[in-house]
């Protein structure tokens, strides 16, 4: 029988809702659940500027959600934490009603980022 969740785990947990809370950065990951991605690669998708990308990334990162590995020049991004990606498909699935594998860069690139 699993041990019953701490007051640890919640906070965990609630530091994850914290990194997904903005619209942006939800998008991002679900793209980087998607598929890894460089942020010049999420810039060109969604069309924001790079500073902006640059510090949801750092967010989301800190949060523990994405990790990077170098890759020569460029760091490529990719989601790590297993709850997250949950999270991500549970959202999909309620809302969109589509699985996170058929959420696309190109639908998450045709959204209007400039009205956030």
């Amino acid at each position: 029988m699993p041990d019953a969740p701490t007051l640890a785990d919640f906070i965990e947990t609630a530091g994850l809702f914290r990194a997904l809370a903005h619209p942006l950065r939800l998008a991002v990951a679900c793209g980087l659940a998607r598929r890894p991605a460089t942020q010049a690669e999420v810039v060109a998708v969604l069309g924001r500027p790079q500073s902006t990308i640059a510090q949801h990334l750092a967010k989301l990162r800190s949060a523990g959600v994405v990790s990077g590995r170098r890759e020569g020049a460029q760091v490529v991004f990719q989601v790590t934490d297993p709850a997250a990606v949950a999270v991500i498909e549970a959202v999909c699935r309620q809302r969109h009603n589509k699985v996170l594998q058929e959420i696309t860069w190109d639908e998450l690139g045709a959204l209007d980022w400039n009205s956030i």
